[in-house]
């Protein structure tokens, strides 16, 4: 039996139809209320995983990556957004504790993931129209995915073993005396 099942993790205020929104809190649209860390989905039962503006809410990111490579099926895709570095919503918002930079970000999917595609999603410095046109051609135009307000990731081709590409300091482990 192939997977079907298809996961919009923290749904929030946006629950997507089609998807089986899973939040940690009771909102409206919400058919699960379940922590992502610990999902109560069978080992690969998903086709598909979106998490929009989701990981950055996390210490260690990879806590939720493991739960989404557990229940993403072997042939499944995991799409994310996260907002871009430098962008206002990033910076903004006092709830994101781990905000990396699209390298990063790939570097860390790809150890999940064998294929780790990032597409540009909006532009920085919207009060000048000119200034906006111009990122809109970097981004779009040139690839320069860093002049993005947010970036959305698109991974495919699950890895059977997962590798943690970038332990943050606060992570590691501590030194032997």
């Amino acid at each position: 039996m192939s997977a079907t099942r298809r996961l919009n993790l923290g749904c929030g205020n946006e629950p997507l139809p089609g998807y089986l929104n899973v939040d940690r809190r009771r909102v409206p649209g919400a058919a699960v209320v379940a922590d992502v860390r610990a999902l109560p989905f069978a080992a690969g039962s998903a086709a598909e995983v979106r998490a929009s503006s989701l990981l950055e809410h996390f210490e260690d990111p990879y806590a939720v990556l493991d739960e989404v490579h557990r229940v993403l099926a072997a042939g499944g895709r995991f799409v994310m957004r996260v907002p871009a570095l430098w962008s206002y919503g990033a910076l903004l918002d006092r709830s994101h504790v781990f905000l990396a930079d699209a390298k990063l970000w790939r570097e860390i999917l790809s150890g999940y993931f064998e294929t780790v595609r990032c597409h540009p999603e909006g532009v920085r410095y919207r009060e000048s129209k000119l200034l906006a046109a111009l990122c809109w051609a970097a981004t779009r135009g040139l690839g320069l995915v860093e002049y993005a307000d947010a970036w959305r990731f698109t991974c495919e081709r699950r890895r059977d073993q997962t590798t943690r590409a970038y332990i943050p300091w606060w992570l590691e482990p501590p030194a032997p005396l």
